[in-house]
């Protein structure tokens, strides 16, 4: 095959004409005196004309001499344009101050959220240094509320924009392979859909390594795309669960009357791209800094740390107040309240058993109580209220199975004992440093170490202690305790006036807590106490070690 980069030869092997020099050549012409050339110049290189003008108008297209009326394509070619970055060294804590500041006299935003988007315009400069790239996505509740200005800010300061107001998944891998650029992408509730390939690409993108393979060509050839760039995107309303995890959320609000903004004018944004020009200088001067450092994370674990990482390490280069600046702004914009289905039940059933302070309940009562929670999807899950076939589903993922059967006085049910969620609860609703998914109002307060601290219900005189003990029964009821008034002080007692409902009849004004592990039942005396104790075995009901005599009375 024919190489058209190769010097042409005669037939006794001399080189006629260099290839390469006569297409740039013949490219840089003008398209008339082009036309007046071409046969010749066809016939001295060697190959047909029509060969001669595929060649040129690529050369053409990579010289970026081809203009939109030379295309006779539709719509026209995608460009990126390169700037030039500002002749003087600068300092990084003047242009990230300049950007906040700039984009704060555009839209109405808190300092957090001003910061955070300085740094992440930065981070677009730096990008192919980090293995995180987190999307930004600029929420609202409603339309007129500054996305669309936000974005058009974007466009004018980070490195190598390309917005556009709708995107197919063929034209965004396509983008970010040919010209890594930074996507900025308005109004995606209307065409990303939860669960389409942009939504798939979009969370792939995240990570560098991320590509897309597909089969190209009358030869099917296999062939592969990286996906891994910076992502900007508006959108009204919630974001799915997994995207929301993958980005760092800027909530705008509509502003009141009496708060004013300048117009961002593209004809007018000079300052917007000098501003440009000096992050494309910084970045220069600080590229082979940032890559090794690895910045305190401030307590952020999991996706939270991959999120900000990236801006950390920015912030930390820059120096001044920076570093303090974009650790306030991650515990500001970071959602402590994870909403996703899973840590939203869990919390929820939480609030159940804490409210009824009860150790068992039916699938029933848990699915009715959860019903009757304001502002939560259960009671009108997938078009009906929530049932126990699909509590069952949506707990068997986190290892608490709904198949036991549950006694609760004289009734047997399916149902669940408050031990079964405890690791999921200590798992999903709370983290290490104190950050936690869910923080749910309960009753009792949780330590550090994953049990209940009861110690604010503890009065100065307590009326529970232990009075008999034997040896249990080998039938492995729990009759080996018996709880009277008396003085006892420390966890466990309750506080005096509080009103609790058995566990045993379900109905209000139990005297009396028995324990079982960390956690406990609240109990009338006599009958209910009675039926409590001899409907439970030992895995049921175990007595704390500070309340535990057996072992003294065998």
């Amino acid at each position: 095959m024919t190489n058209i980069d190769e010097p042409s030869r005669d037939y006794n092997g001399h080189h006629l004409l260099d290839r390469t020099v006569e297409i740039e050549r013949l490219a840089s012409l003008d398209p008339i005196d082009y036309e007046t050339v071409r046969a010749e110049a066809a016939e001295r290189l060697g190959f047909r004309a029509h060969i001669l003008d595929r060649a040129v108008k690529n050369k053409r297209r990579e010289l970026g001499l081809e203009s939109a009326d030379d295309d006779p394509g539709q719509g026209r070619a995608v460009k990126i344009v390169e700037i030039l970055p500002w002749p003087e060294d600068i300092e990084g804590d003047r242009i990230a101050t300049a950007l906040a500041a700039s984009l704060k006299k555009y839209v109405v935003l808190p300092d957090a959220a001003a910061d955070a988007v300085a740094l992440w315009v930065l981070h677009t400069w730096l990008v192919d240094k980090f293995i995180i790239t987190p999307r930004l996505a600029v929420t609202s509740p409603t339309k007129g509320c500054g996305k669309t200005t936000v974005l058009r800010f974007l466009n004018q300061v980070a490195r190598r924009p390309k917005r556009a107001g709708s995107i197919s998944p063929a034209a965004l891998f396509r983008a970010v392979e040919q010209f890594h650029p930074t996507i900025i992408l308005d109004e995606t509730e209307k065409y990303i859909e939860h669960g389409s390939d942009l939504h798939a690409l979009l969370n792939e993108g995240h990570c560098t390594g991320g590509t897309v393979i597909r089969v190209l060509g009358d030869n099917q050839e296999l062939r592969e795309f990286s996906v891994f760039g910076a992502v900007a995107f508006a959108a009204n309303g919630r974001l799915a669960d997994d995207l929301e995890q993958r980005s760092i959320v800027i909530e705008m609000q509509r502003r009141r009357a009496n708060e004013t903004v300048s117009e961002l004018r593209e004809d007018r944004c000079e300052q917007l791209q000098n501003l440009a020009r000096m992050c494309a200088r910084w970045a220069d001067d600080v590229s082979d800094d940032v890559a090794g450092h690895d910045p305190d994370m401030a307590g952020l674990i999991n996706r939270d740390a991959d999120n900000w990482r990236a801006l950390f390490a920015i912030a930390d280069l820059i120096g001044s107040d920076w570093p303090e600046r974009a650790r306030e702004a991650a515990a500001v914009l970071t959602p402590r309240d994870n909403d996703s289905i899973g840590p939203l039940l869990l919390a929820d059933i939480k609030t159940v058993f804490d409210e009824q302070s009860i150790d068992r309940l039916f699938s029933s009562e848990i699915c009715t109580a959860l019903c009757e929670m304001e502002g939560k999807p259960w009671a009108d899950w997938k078009g009906k209220s929530l049932t126990a076939n699909q509590l069952a589903r949506l707990l068997k993922p986190f290892g608490i199975g709904g198949n036991k059967t549950v006694r609760t006085g004289n009734q047997t049910a399916k149902g669940y004992h408050r031990h079964q969620f405890e690791e999921a609860w200590q798992r999903y609703l709370m983290h290490e440093g104190g950050r936690g998914v869910q923080q749910p109002s309960q009753r009792h307060n949780h330590d550090g170490m994953g049990t209940f601290d009861r110690s604010p219900t503890v009065t100065e005189k307590s009326d529970v202690t232990v009075q008999k003990c034997e040896k249990p029964p080998s039938n492995g009821h729990c009759d080996d305790v018996t709880i009277q008034n008396g003085d006892r002080g420390g966890s466990g007692a309750r506080a005096r006036g509080e009103s609790h409902k058995c566990a045993q009849c379900r109905k209000d004004g139990a005297e009396l807590e028995a324990y079982y592990g960390e956690a406990s039942a609240w109990l009338h005396r006599g009958a209910c106490e009675d039926g409590w104790r001899a409907a439970c075995d030992l895995d049921d009901l175990t007595i704390p070690s500070y309340l535990d005599r057996r072992s003294s009375c065998s």
